[in-house]
């Protein structure tokens, strides 16, 4: 069974996806109840990309039936839901977003196994996982769900925040085994499997002492308490979307905008403008990675007028540039002086924002009282 699952799976790389198709088919006749969601995945991957969607969909329900009949949730059950919510999104975006919402209850079961808190946020910055955030994300912005998309951006960075204060004593995930939803019978189509599947992995998440994520609804309360704008800055497949909650009275208006820039370009700016800053190198010389002659060098380059004069203008052309490219078209929707909390991810945490410079010459800190948040979530913590 497992020489053909992987025979299949070779046959497809190379585009031989009839033959990739039936050494799939095969490699399912031969298997036994306990490893049946694994070849089911592995034919409808290949019938996925044979262009089947249809019976690649009915392999996926089959899948999940198989794989949360009797065992926990596992890692099949993870995929067989990211291939569902693809072969749907051009068919029925309501559907593959339900979906995809399944996947991140799953996500955070799959987490909870992870014993150490410093490989659970490992876990979480996996591509895979990283790129459904940002599928999600996007998908709730086309379904014109701006509250939603700033729900899920923040769990992506609160979740791991929560789950690493979980001691492995404390998650218990068997204790809520005993609240198993009933499953669907067995004519359930795969709206219902995904629904199950959903309803499974909340039960699990509520036995373990797993508090829900913050809804749309409960962060923009969050905001509206605090008085602060709030700036929320996702990295979204190759762009950067920015989602901004301003508070008006006892309502939130929340946009959502999408930068011009590449993050590839961001990451480069930020990079140019750290190094120019000193920031990397004086991080590595104080953890000792940096021979002591090189920082000299570098001292001894940084008291020559002309290399201080030319190290300047470059300074200025990167706060610039990567203003333009991060807040550009963020800053023209806020009155001046109105304070803004900044809500960063991964790679874009570590822009310093408050040097960062308008065209006018004018600097971040300048404009605006800033503040920096690990999530909206945090807010609660802190009133």
């Amino acid at each position: 069974r497992a020489a053909r699952s992987l025979r299949s799976q070779f046959l497809a790389l190379e585009g031989r996806l009839d033959e990739a198709v039936a050494e799939a088919r095969k490699a399912l006749a031969a298997t036994h109840d306990d490893a049946a969601s694994t070849h089911h995945l592995n034919l409808a991957v290949v019938l996925q990309r044979a262009g089947d969607a249809t019976e690649a969909l009915e392999q996926v329900r089959a899948g999940l039936a198989a794989a949360t009949a009797d065992e926990p949730i596992g890692p099949d059950v993870l995929r067989l839901l990211f291939v569902a919510a693809a072969l749907l999104d051009p068919i029925d975006r309501k559907r593959a977003l339900a979906t995809t919402e399944a996947a991140e209850a799953v996500l955070d079961v799959l987490r909870l196994r992870i014993g150490d808190a410093a490989d659970r946020i490992g876990f979480d910055d996996a591509d895979r996982h990283r790129e459904m955030a940002a599928t999600l994300v996007q998908r709730r912005l086309d379904a014109d769900d701006a509250l939603g998309a700033l729900a899920t951006a923040d769990r992506h960075r609160a979740r791991s925040l929560v789950h690493a204060t979980r001691k492995p004593a404390e998650q218990g995930l068997g204790s809520s085994q005993g609240k198993r939803p009933p499953p669907p019978g067995p004519d359930a189509d795969l709206h219902e499997q995904v629904g199950y599947v959903a309803q499974l992995a909340q039960a699990q998440l509520a036995g373990a002492g797993i508090p829900p994520p913050a809804s749309g609804p409960v962060l923009a309360n969050l905001v509206a308490s605090a008085g602060r704008t709030a700036l929320v800055l996702h990295p979204n497949a190759d762009r950067l979307i920015a989602i901004l909650a301003r508070p008006d009275g006892s309502q939130v208006n929340v946009t959502a905008l999408q930068a011009s820039a590449s993050m590839t370009e961001i990451a480069e700016l930020t990079d140019a403008l750290r190094a120019e800053l000193g920031i990397v190198v004086s991080a590595r010389a104080a953890r000792g990675e940096l021979p002591e002659q090189h920082v000299e060098d570098l001292a001894a380059a940084l008291t020559d007028d002309d290399s201080v004069e030319e190290a300047d203008a470059e300074l200025d052309r990167l706060r610039r540039r990567l203003h333009d490219a991060v807040l550009a078209d963020v800053l023209p929707l806020l009155e001046p002086d109105e304070p803004l909390v900044i809500v960063p991810y991964r790679e874009l945490a570590v822009i310093p924002f408050p040097v960062l410079t308008e065209t006018s010459g004018a600097s971040m800190v300048d404009r605006h009282p800033l503040s920096m948040l690990p999530s909206l979530a945090t807010l609660a913590t802190l009133a």
